[in-house]
């Protein structure tokens, strides 16, 4: 069974009390990533349930299913260290007026990693590997 992880711009353990303004346009996300990552497959609407924009990320021979939730702030995956690339890309990508946090389900939600630009690829693996 995978680990479901969040990219979110509040605290994991604080959803239910903080809000956010950031909201994420697909068409604009979908035309960064594909800029990005020529390889990247896009779903089409038919494809998905309640997501705003679902991918196919393959980055160095690895990669899985991304998806823009449908609240157009929030995105989930399963994990691998190896989109590392994508979690700073996609901190790049957004704002910086906007806090980046990384969560996983199969920790409690004060259990969260703020992502910036000097987080590295080992402060991820130790994150999860906890």
């Amino acid at each position: 069974m995978g680990v479901n992880c969040f990219l979110t711009p509040f605290q994991p353990d604080k959803w239910e009390t903080e809000k956010s303004d950031l909201v994420i346009d697909p068409s604009e996300l979908e035309n960064a990533l594909i800029e990005k990552w020529p390889d990247t497959t896009i779903y089409s609407e038919d494809d998905r349930t309640s997501e705003l924009l679902l991918w196919n990320f393959n980055h160095k021979g690895h990669g899985g299913l991304i998806n823009l939730m449908g609240d157009g702030q929030i995105v989930s995956f399963m994990i691998d260290v190896y989109l590392f690339d994508f979690i700073q890309w996609y901190r790049s990508y957004i704002p910086d007026k906007y806090p980046i946090f990384f969560s996983c389900d199969c920790y409690d939600e004060s259990y969260f990693l703020q992502i910036n630009e000097s987080t590295k690829e080992s402060d991820l693996e130790q994150h999860v590997s906890r």
